[in-house]
């Protein structure tokens, strides 16, 4: 069963607005220029050793371990020992994500090359959003949006407010799809396209 996507956008407008933030001095919230450099300093670093810990070859390594032990022994989180009192907790999430059409149709022939179905792990999930206030001032009061909500898709239509909702379809793992059906290494290959997400915490213990 293919999962192309296909989806189904208004036209939005490209229009900016411009920034209108207030710039304030020192004196104005009453901190010292000391006080403030080293705040600006420290938030310097805690950027950089988040963009440093993001890409840390050692952390690679564990994650790549972490998916397959997943994947082989179908396990949840779990510790990895360092020292006495030092640990790493690894906790991979069960939330699903949306794929980007290139993902979905890379993960499709991964799948259907292995001889299974795509359709049975993934499939088509659709959103729809409106701006109902601003539907709701066009309409010009309470009658006509009752009519709105009792018939929408003819609403749509009829009143040409094609710019005031959007339609989306992703793909996304199919919740009660357990991606443990599939072999090892096909689930190896999805992860080098569309990987899950684990958390990697430090842990420390007296």
């Amino acid at each position: 069963m293919p999962i192309a996507k296909k989806s189904s956008t208004a036209p939005k407008s490209a229009t900016k607005s411009k920034s209108n933030t207030p710039r304030l001095g020192l004196k104005d919230v009453g901190i010292t220029a000391p006080k403030a450099k080293a705040l600006h300093s420290l938030i310097e670093q805690v950027k950089q050793v988040a963009s440093d810990l993001k890409d840390d070859p050692t952390k690679m390594e564990i994650l790549d371990v972490a998916r397959r032990k997943i994947f082989e022994e179908r396990a949840g989180s779990f510790y990895v020992d360092i020292a006495k009192g030092l640990s790493l907790l690894i906790k991979p999430s069960s939330r699903r994500y949306p794929l980007s059409d290139e993902a979905a149709e890379r993960i499709e022939e991964i799948v259907e090359n292995a001889g299974y179905d795509a359709g049975d792990f993934y499939h088509e999930s659709h959103e729809i959003k409106m701006d109902a206030d601003s539907i709701y001032e066009r309409l010009g009061g309470d009658d006509e949006y009752e009519q709105f909500q009792a018939d929408l898709a003819e609403f749509m239509h009829n009143r040409k407010l094609g710019d005031c909702w959007e339609m989306k379809s992703s793909i996304i793992q199919k919740p009660d799809a357990n991606r443990h059906g599939l072999p090892v290494e096909v689930n190896m290959e999805i992860e080098k396209v569309k990987p899950m997400t684990i958390a990697v915490e430090a842990k420390r213990t007296i």
